[in-house]
């Protein structure tokens, strides 16, 4: 499983909103996370480490705007999955 970095995405695309199911200091617990979240149908999850963190965030998606990152909100309250948002700014 591939680690990448956000701050390709938090220099060019400006503002971003990241939705986090954890972050994980232990590689190996992100990519669980990860495989959890394939299994449940979230097949763009990947595991991310934000420029100002040490942590392995499990991101199941992100987006450019608040009305879309809400529609999958809405889908991981009703499965109860547990999540975050992070916002990105450049």
């Amino acid at each position: 499983m591939s680690v990448w970095s956000a701050r390709r995405d938090l220099d060019t695309l400006g503002p971003k909103l990241y939705i986090v199911s954890g972050s994980f200091l232990v590689p190996q617990n992100a990519e669980k996370r990860i495989r959890e979240l394939h299994k449940s149908g979230y097949r763009r999850a990947g595991i991310v480490v934000f420029p100002e963190s040490e942590f392995y965030a499990a991101v199941i998606d992100s987006f450019a705007d608040e009305a879309s990152a809400n529609k999958l909100v809405a889908k991981l309250q009703s499965a109860r999955i547990p999540y975050f948002i992070k916002r990105g700014t450049n």
